[in-house]
Formats: structure tokens, sequence, C-alpha cells
């Protein structure tokens, strides 16, 4: 599957620079549903006696991505993009006489290439359908810990999976001379593939058994700011093309 993706990155690069292009850097804020990830550790919480209490419950948290896109006709466009996520769960218990904590920090790379058409006639204001395909690759940090006076008991472990997204979404889009802004929304669909560590341990919820995966599925809320890289001037009448920055 990388492999793929660096074709289609290949591919949709030499297609982006063929057409007017820009480069886009975006900020958003994501949620994510991480159901087995929630199961694990409400089991593990049954399965322990401590008094342990949830403090973060895998959170929306702020993504931060770059596309770079060009125009393949008069209304439609394909790029390349990147996205970065994190989100995480915690319990913890802490007295006089020590704590307890566990911790699960998730963070998610996401390789996708994109499509997006505009479906509205202003010319002052862009309303663009967008398809995003995706490889996202997880990294799941997991720590508990038990801490009674000078006695320290801790295990920590790391997990990755690679799994394949989908966002359907809607986009707004201004060009101000040569600066691009957008506001997005989409919902990501995604497969939820097991976390296994590096020698091909699979995770399991402590009661039920089942594989604890990283599913970051859910609602995708973006701005973005960027610049035109260049565009194809109209033709002249004697028909020699003239390119301009």
């Amino acid at each position: 599957m990388r492999s793929a993706i660096v074709i289609l990155f290949v591919f949709v690069g030499g297609s982006a620079l063929a057409q007017d292009s820009y480069l886009v850097f975006r900020t958003g804020v994501g949620t994510y549903s991480m159901k087995t990830e929630k199961t694990f550790r409400n089991e593990f919480l049954s399965s322990v006696n401590l008094p342990l209490r949830v403090t973060d419950d895998f959170p929306p948290y702020f993504t931060f991505g770059v596309s770079a896109v060009g125009k393949i006709s008069s209304n439609s466009a394909v790029g390349i993009s990147f996205d970065y996520m994190s989100t995480g769960g915690r319990l913890s218990y802490k007295d006089y006489s020590g704590y307890a904590l566990l911790d699960q920090n998730l963070i998610g790379t996401q390789y996708g290439v994109l499509f997006q058409t505009k479906v509205n006639r202003s010319q002052d204001w862009s309303l663009l359908v967008t398809f995003n395909a995706s490889l996202i690759h997880s990294v799941l940090s997991l720590t508990d810990a038990l801490s009674i006076g000078t006695s320290l008991q801790s295990e920590s472990e790391k997990l990755t999976s690679n799994s394949y997204g989908l966002r359907p979404g809607i986009m707004a889009q201004k060009k101000i001379r040569r600066w691009v802004f957008q506001a997005g929304l989409g919902y990501e669909f995604q497969t939820s593939e097991a976390l296994k560590t590096s020698n091909n341990k699979y995770l399991f919820s402590p009661l039920s058994r089942i594989e604890t995966t990283a599913d970051w599925s859910g609602v995708r809320l973006s701005i973005g700011a960027g610049i035109l890289l260049y565009r194809k001037a109209p033709e002249p009448v004697n028909g020699n093309r003239q390119w301009v920055d």
C-alpha cells in the first residue's frame, strides 16, 4: 500500500504542476471514535482493585496538515495531502501514599490523495465538494504505573498499525491575488486495523479479549491559508501561450 501511495503522489503531483496549482497549510479540530481503546480502558478499570478515574477520554484535538493542489479542469482539481492528529485517554489516582495511572497516547500521520470540484457559480467564492483517500499510520504509546511509597512498578509499550480512510466533505475557498483561503467540514471514515508491537504481539482488552485498534473516524473541521505557486494565463489572440506567476 505504501508503494501505491508513493505512485499516486508522483502522478498527482505531476498533474498539479501541469495546471494552476497552490500550496495550503491547515489547522483544525477532529473528533475520534477510538471505540476499542475505550473498551480496553474500561475493562482495565474493572479488572484492577484501584480507585482510578477517567481524566482524559480521547477528546477532540487539533489537527495540522498541508496540501498541494492543481487544477485538471475549469471546475475540478486533484492533489496530495499530509495530516497530523493526536488524542489520548488516561486513568489516574493519587493520594498521600502514592499514585496509579494508565496512559493511552495516540498519534496518527495521514498520507492522502484528494479530489475537489466546484459546485457554485460565484466568481468571488468557490463552494467545493471534496474527497480524500488516505493511508493512516498510527502509534499508540501505552503506559501503566503504580507507585506506593518508595516502590514503583511501571511498564510501557509502543504499538503501531496502518489503516485506510475516506473523507467526503465540503469546502469554501477564496483566492485573493496570490493568496488562497479555505474553510472545510468533512467526516472521516476509517478502517480499524489491530495495533501490534514490533514483534507482532497484539493488545487485547483484559476481559472481553477484543483486539485494540486505532479508529480515527469522526468529524473534521479545518481552516487553511496558502499561496498560488503559479497559474496559466489565458491564451493570447496570436496563440502563443503565456505563463504568469
